[in-house]
C-alpha cells in the first residue's frame, strides 16, 4: 500500500494545484463582474471531487471491494460534469485517481487476503490446539483412572488392604515438600517417601531369586533423609554369615536399568507389581511415623 499512498499523494497535490488555478479563474471571472451560480458545474465538481477523495480513503483502509463500485460512480460522475474550459485536465486527473484506485484495491485486496489467509489459519491452528489439548486431559483422565484401578487390585493382590491412591497433578514432583503435604493431606512432610532401586555391583548373583544376597533391592526411605549406603551394606551382610565385606558395593541403580527392572519410570517407582520380584526393605524411621502411614510413588509417573 506504500506505492499507492505515494500515487494518491502526488495526485492530492495535482488536484491541489488544478484548485488553485481554478480559484484564480474563478476570482478573475468575479473581478470580471461575471456571476456564478449555486449549483453550478464549480460546485458539483468540488462535490464529487470530495466524495472521490472519501472513496480513496475507504479503498485504502477499510473494503476495497464494496467501496470500489462506489469510486467508480463518482468517477462516471465527475466526467459527465466536466467543465467546459478544462475538459482535459479534469479528465486527466480523474483517470490517474482511477488508475490510483485500481492499484490501491489491487494492492489492499492482495494484502487482506494473505491478512484473512493468515488469519483464518491461526484461528484453525488455535481451535485445533484446544482440541487437542482438551483430548489429551481427557486421555490422561481416562489413563489414571484405569491405573488406579490396576493398582488397586494389585494392593488387594499383596495383602495391603488400607492402600489409598491420590491423583496429583504433572507438576507434583516441581511442588516443594510443604506443598506436596498439603495437596495430599499428609500428616508431615515426614511421612512422603519414595522407592530407590540399589544395585549390589559386586554381587555374583545376576538376578533378584535371593533375598538373602540379591542383586538389587528397592529400598523405602523419606523424602527428608538420606539412604545410609554403609547401613544398607551392613544389614545386607548380616543375613550372610561368613559373607566378606568385598561381597558388597550398593549403588545407585540406573535409572534406565531400574525402570526395566521395575516396569516403573522416574518419579513412579512402587514397591509392588514390580515387574520382577525385588526384596523391598523399609527404613526403621518410617517404620516409626505415627500414625502409622506413608505416601510414596504409585506406579504412574
Amino acid at each position: 500500500l506504500q506505492d499507492a499512498e505515494e500515487l494518491l499523494r502526488d495526485v492530492a497535490d495535482a488536484l491541489e494545484g488544478k484548485r488553485a488555478s481554478e480559484r484564480e479563474t474563478e476570482h478573475e471571472e468575479l473581478g470580471g463582474g461575471k456571476e456564478r451560480g449555486s449549483g453550478g458545474p464549480g460546485e458539483q465538481h468540488a462535490r464529487v471531487e470530495d466524495l472521490l477523495g472519501h472513496a480513496v480513503t475507504q479503498v485504502l483502509l477499510e473494503e476495497p471491494e464494496n467501496e470500489g463500485i462506489a469510486l467508480a460512480q463518482h468517477i462516471r460522475r465527475l466526467l459527465a460534469c466536466e467543465q467546459e474550459d478544462q475538459p482535459d485536465a479534469t479528465r486527466r486527473w480523474a483517470l490517474l485517481f482511477e488508475q490510483g484506485w485500481r492499484r490501491a484495491a489491487r494492492m489492499a485486496s492482495k494484502e487482506g487476503r494473505e491478512e484473512e489467509g493468515t488469519r483464518l489459519l491461526a484461528s484453525k491452528l488455535e481451535a485445533q490446539l484446544d482440541d487437542l489439548d482438551q483430548v489429551s486431559k481427557e486421555l490422561r483422565e481416562l489413563e489414571l483412572v484405569a491405573w488406579c484401578r490396576r493398582m488397586a487390585g494389585t494392593a488387594r493382590a499383596s495383602g495391603l488392604l488400607s492402600a489409598q491412591l491420590r491423583s496429583v497433578p504433572p507438576h507434583y514432583y516441581d511442588l516443594t515438600l510443604e506443598e506436596r503435604m498439603v495437596l495430599l493431606d499428609a500428616p508431615t512432610i515426614h511421612h512422603l517417601c519414595k522407592t530407590v532401586v540399589f544395585e549390589n555391583r559386586a554381587c555374583v548373583a545376576p538376578d533378584c531369586s535371593n533375598p538373602d544376597n540379591s542383586r538389587f533391592y528397592a529400598v523405602i526411605i523419606q523424602y527428608t533423609a538420606k539412604c545410609n549406603t554403609e547401613k544398607l551394606l551392613r544389614l545386607v551382610r548380616s543375613w550372610t554369615p561368613g559373607s566378606r565385606r568385598a561381597d558388597y558395593n550398593f549403588q545407585l541403580c540406573p535409572e534406565e536399568a531400574a525402570g526395566e527392572l521395575t516396569g516403573y519410570r522416574k518419579n513412579g517407582v512402587a514397591p509392588i507389581g514390580m515387574k520382577q520380584a525385588i526384596p523391598v526393605i523399609l527404613s526403621d524411621r518410617i517404620a516409626s511415623l505415627r500414625p502409622c502411614f506413608l505416601w510414596l510413588g504409585g506406579g504412574h509417573p
